[in-house]
């Protein structure tokens, strides 16, 4: 019998063994190499499995060393019975001397590479690969508008966590909860918005754009193209009224934020708005409330409820912005990587984009068949702009791709945009709605309030 738990134990051992030198090994190539560990994949694979496969040899090696010994060793003893039975397991034998030696070395060297690597797979896990690719299918819409938004050279992070060991902390939790959602397949979809718990913008957002910066007028162009068959051009030119600056000279949209103002919101995606509060200069509170709405909510739900209100209750959609079919092929003919001089080519988009395919390969297929619409509508015009098509059909392929999420239940029109009121209700959720009980008079609706419009062709 001792012999063959000898046999055991040595086979352990040597398994062990074999799967520390290894991992060990793997890892310190990688991080000396020139392998690219900034890829999702890798990096998961070099941070996270390969030391847990480290740590897993060690006990196996530990398992095995005393088990070739039997357990004698671990019974309850008085301390110095104990610390000669530990001597007696660790130096009394050359054998057991070696397998001591080997795994204070390796010991030594997991200390090393859990150190090194827990650092950088903090750095790793803090990367937009990581957040958008390791979960993929989860995460694939947000990330996807990602790349192709504002801030699309900024982190995730920087956002969604910003600086300091609390938030980092804080974020590590959460992380865990939706490590096991993924695994349990009990993850949200789509994933809801407003994201709860968020951290106030004026410690993010902030960081980069502050009301005090802002002052003046912005003046912002669009082009707009009809579905008739010269896809007519229409320019708008918006003049915004951005102003900004401190409490006391607030002016202009981000008056909003500038000053003290409270909101209290209905319902989850915070597009219902039943109160608002104003604190002025001496502390005095203007309150305006909607008047279907008054009679059910009470000074203790307000107060319960109630959010300073900040950049993102505006610019909810500042990175993961998904815009429509409608507004992507606008932009593409505007510059001209979708060719204007196609006829129809506007409404032909629309027809293989809207409404949204049951996969993405199913929206290339449509895509494609507008090919076939050219080609038997105007033989002539296909043969003379047969390039000018096959480039115009592949931005239609990457409209389709900022706009086809079906396996996690995302549109365009999933999540509504603030910022105005094209896409949702955004000013509207206030202005035009909410009174003051004692007046009767609206916030004020006027355009003027906020832009100056002129259209031009």
């Amino acid at each position: 019998m001792k012999g063959l738990r000898e046999f055991l134990s040595d086979a352990v051992l040597a398994t062990g063994s074999a799967i520390v030198v290894f991992s060990a090994g793997l890892v310190i190539l990688i991080l000396v190499t020139a392998v690219p560990v900034g890829n999702p994949y890798i990096g998961l694979f070099t941070f996270i499995i390969l030391p847990a496969l480290v740590l897993a040899g060690l006990g196996l090696f530990v398992f095995g060393a005393l088990f070739g010994r039997g357990w004698r060793g671990l019974s309850v003893e008085p301390t110095l019975n104990r610390l000669r039975r530990a001597y007696e397991l660790g130096f009394s034998e050359p054998r057991q001397r070696r397998r001591l030696s080997f795994f204070l070395v390796a010991g030594v060297m997991e200390m090393v590479l859990l150190s090194v690597g827990g650092f950088r797979l903090a750095r790793f896990m803090d990367t937009p690969q990581f957040c958008g690719q390791v979960c993929h299918k989860v995460m694939e819409p947000e990330f996807t508008a990602y790349q192709v938004s504002p801030h699309a050279r900024v982190p995730c992070v920087s956002c969604h966590i910003g600086s300091g060991e609390s938030w980092l902390a804080r974020s590590k939790i959460s992380g865990t909860k939706q490590i096991f959602a993924v695994l349990l397949d009990t993850y949200n979809r789509p994933i809801p918005s407003p994201v709860e718990e968020l951290r106030p913008a004026r410690e993010t957002c902030e960081v980069c754009h502050w009301p005090q910066k802002f002052s003046g007028d912005v003046l912002r162009t669009r082009s707009r193209f009809a579905e008739d068959e010269a896809n007519t051009r229409q320019n708008v030119t918006l003049i915004l009224k951005v102003g900004g600056a401190g409490p006391a000279k607030a002016s202009g949209i981000h008056w909003h934020v500038a000053a003290q103002l409270w909101y209290l919101p209905l319902d989850e995606k915070r597009q219902e708005i039943g109160w608002v509060g104003v604190e002025g200069a001496g502390g005095d509170l203007t309150e305006y409330y909607d008047p279907s709405q008054k009679d059910k909510m009470t000074p203790q739900m307000i107060e319960k409820g109630k959010r300073l209100m900040d950049c993102i209750d505006c610019h909810n959609r500042a990175t993961h912005i998904f815009r429509s079919p409608a507004d992507l092929i606008d932009t593409a003919l505007a510059q001209g990587t979708i060719d204007p001089g196609l006829p129809y080519t506007k409404r032909e988009g629309l027809k293989a984009l809207v409404p949204p395919s049951a996969s993405l390969s199913e929206a290339f297929e449509r895509v494609e068949s507008v090919e076939e619409f050219y080609r038997a509508s105007s033989p002539q015009l296909y043969d003379e702009k047969k390039e000018a098509l096959a480039r115009s059909l592949e931005e239609l392929k990457e409209v389709a791709r900022l706009t086809t999420f079906p396996e996690m239940g995302v549109t365009w029109e999933t999540h509504p945009n603030n910022v105005g009121h094209t896409s949702g209700p955004g000013c509207f959720r206030c202005h035009g709605k909410l009174a003051e009980p004692a007046s009767g008079k609206s916030i004020s609706i006027a355009c003027d309030n906020c832009h100056q419009l002129s259209v031009g062709q």
